[in-house]
């Protein structure tokens, strides 16, 4: 779950440490990033590198304040999870 304070702690480094190396080294793509602040593309840290590397390649799921939005987040959170990474 992505917001400014989270890309400003020591967590989010750790955090995508273990995503890529489950993506890379299990080949399992089971990464689903939120998006639950707006993240301006100057607010992630130059040190972040992959996580800007991921956000301008890798589809996410963005929460919003109103309640049409976060019936659409829903869904779609509800359909990334019933699909799989089998070929």
């Amino acid at each position: 779950v992505l917001s400014p304070s989270f890309v400003n702690s020591c967590w989010c480094q750790y955090e995508l440490y273990f995503a890529e190396h489950r993506v890379l080294n299990e080949n399992q793509d089971s990464l689903i990033m939120i998006v639950l602040e707006e993240l301006p593309a100057d607010s992630v840290p130059q040190r972040f590198s992959k996580l800007r590397k991921l956000l301008k390649r890798k589809t996410y799921l963005k929460w919003g304040p109103q309640e049409h939005k976060q019936k659409m987040f829903w869904r779609q959170l509800e359909a990334v999870l019933k699909t799989t990474n089998e070929p």
